[in-house]
């Protein structure tokens, strides 16, 4: 799977893969209709962890199990 890169954000442009937020990369991979439905469940899960814990606030305990079962699983 290859994400077309240069991304045009309204912060500016970004030319690695790296440098991409993960709501970004959610976007990304949606449109490109690669992933499977449980790599899109894990990134979005990662994303409603990080989202809340940058608003100081405690992660959901529903994402934090989905996240380790995920983790098992691999």
């Amino acid at each position: 799977m290859h994400l077309k890169l240069p991304y045009y954000s309204k912060y500016g442009v970004i030319n690695d893969v790296y440098d991409l937020e993960i709501g970004i990369l959610e976007l990304l991979l949606n449109k490109s209709g690669v992933p499977s439905k449980a790599v899109l469940q894990f990134i979005n899960n990662l994303k409603l962890a990080r989202n809340q814990l940058s608003h100081m606030m405690p992660v959901d305990s529903s994402i934090l199990l989905a996240l380790c079962r995920t983790a098992e699983e691999e």
